[in-house]
């Protein structure tokens, strides 16, 4: 029971930092975050012999609720009382543009980030308090969003990961895991960002054979946002396998149950 209640409080540990500093307008969706910073640990995973019933409890990712995006995105909008906003580099307008392609907005909404960013490059225009807005919640979803694929990941890990590198490795068909103490990272085949020089010394090279890019990177609790490349699908498949060996763990808990 003690390693059961050990594993279970290292899954509940989670990164969800953003490496970029965003315009301070984004501080709104960081300050909702804020309570749910913690620091990334370890991951620990079974000892070899011992059953994965003894190490997996069903453990349910934070849900973070916002409301809709609203599409209708102006670039110009004047602010009240003369107050001036602070505005973001072009280089977090194009952040933004990627992060609102990976939570699954549409071709209509990426369209109207695109002439945002035109009009903030060729006339220096500053974005409205809608675009500011529809900014700060693109963002605060998109990190949920990372971090609902880093809580099932680590439940992956728990159960199939084995020891690699100072750490735990898991590879399948459709990516590969790495977690040691202040770093984790996923790679996919045939996408992702390609790995910098720093990556291949960070990460074992079976994460990086067959052209894996790298789709996610945590360090030190905090997501490098230039390398993070989770879209919703990604979400979608991480929970289908980490339920399946939930049900899996659940189901062998209760044959050894009716054995003893």
């Amino acid at each position: 029971m003690q390693a059961f209640r050990d594993t279970d409080a290292a899954l509940t540990q989670r990164g969800v930092g953003i490496a970029q500093s965003p315009a301070e307008t984004v501080a709104i969706a960081r300050a909702k975050l804020s309570a749910l910073a913690v620091k990334a640990q370890e991951t620990h995973v079974n000892q070899p012999g011992r059953s994965n019933a003894n190490v997996l409890q069903t453990h349910q990712p934070t849900r973070l609720m916002w409301e809709p995006a609203d599409p209708a995105i102006t670039p110009t909008e004047t602010t009240c009382l003369g107050k001036t906003t602070p505005q973001p580099a072009l280089n977090e307008v194009r952040l933004w543009y990627v992060q609102a392609r990976d939570i699954g907005h549409s071709d209509h909404y990426l369209k109207r980030i695109e002439e945002v960013g035109k009009a903030l490059a060729q006339t220096q225009q500053p974005l409205s308090e809608k675009a500011l807005q529809a900014m700060a919640r693109d963002q605060a979803q998109w990190i949920a969003q990372v971090e609902t694929v880093v809580d099932q990941a680590q439940t992956i890990l728990a159960c199939k990961g084995q020891p690699m590198a100072g750490g735990t490795f898991y590879c399948g068909k459709q990516c590969c895991l790495f977690a040691r103490e202040g770093l984790f990272a996923a790679t996919a085949p045939s996408r992702g960002v390609q790995p910098t020089e720093g990556d291949r010394q960070q990460l074992p090279t079976e994460m990086l054979a067959w052209e894996r890019g790298v789709i996610l990177k945590v360090e030190q609790g905090t997501i490098d946002s230039k390398t993070t490349r989770i879209t919703n699908a990604d979400v979608a498949r991480f929970e289908r396998f980490a339920q399946r060996l939930q049900l899996a763990a659940t189901n062998h808990a209760s044959i050894a149950g009716h054995e003893r």
